[in-house]
């Protein structure tokens, strides 16, 4: 399923430049932070999914909430 990756420590230089990147990427309004937290069975089913696609989790969330959202579909009906 998915490996447990050590992240290394940014240094102070890639902090600095992260922050200029999502202040310039997320404060113009076009884009919006969403985080999410789900079950280890949930995200591996997405991240195969997505392999299997090639796209990316961010494409699958959000083609998929848009899909629900235009066919109108009720998804607390779903089991």
């Amino acid at each position: 399923m998915g490996e447990i990756v050590e992240k290394k420590k940014a240094s102070a230089a890639q902090i600095k430049a992260n922050h200029k990147y999502r202040q310039k990427k997320y404060n113009d309004g076009t884009n919006k932070r969403l985080d999410l937290t789900v079950k280890a069975d949930v995200y591996y089913a997405i991240d195969d999914y997505c392999k299997k696609y090639n796209i990316s989790k961010v494409q699958f969330v959000g083609r998929a909430t848009r899909y629900f959202i235009d066919k109108d579909i009720d998804i607390t009906k779903i089991e």
